[in-house]
């Protein structure tokens, strides 16, 4: 028979001999976003084993036009500069804030988006 989890349960108990290699984290919820460390670094092009970009709220995967990767977030001005984490349309719609990755910010890229916005705006007037 499987194991049962539910939210907030410890996977292993702490005599278990994963306990000394995988970290378990009591403090998170159904409501917690994906922690970063999930995602790939940027460097990670040659790694063997390497975890599936998903939605950094709900953990749904899809293709470009559903999960927003970075390059789609920056082509829809919505990075303010920054590295983002994958969101998916409906986290989006839903009001679900974007996350930043660790890095700094992209001046170049957060200029390049305020001009866009300020240009939508006006024509929408």
């Amino acid at each position: 028979l499987g194991h049962r989890y539910s939210c907030g349960d410890l996977l292993f108990d702490g005599d278990h001999p994963l306990s000394k290699v995988v970290v378990q984290k009591q403090s998170l919820t159904c409501e917690s976003t994906i922690e970063i460390g999930y995602y790939n670094p940027s460097n990670a092009g040659d790694r063997v084993l390497r975890a599936k970009d998903i939605c950094v709220h709900c953990g749904e995967t899809g293709p470009t036009d559903f999960l927003l990767r970075l390059p789609q977030l920056r082509e829809k001005n919505m990075t303010e500069g920054w590295h983002m984490l994958p969101t998916c349309v409906n986290c989006i719609a839903a009001g679900k804030k974007r996350i930043k990755k660790s890095g700094k910010k992209n001046e170049f890229q957060a200029q390049k988006e305020k001009r866009a916005k300020a240009v939508a705006a006006r024509s929408s007037t």
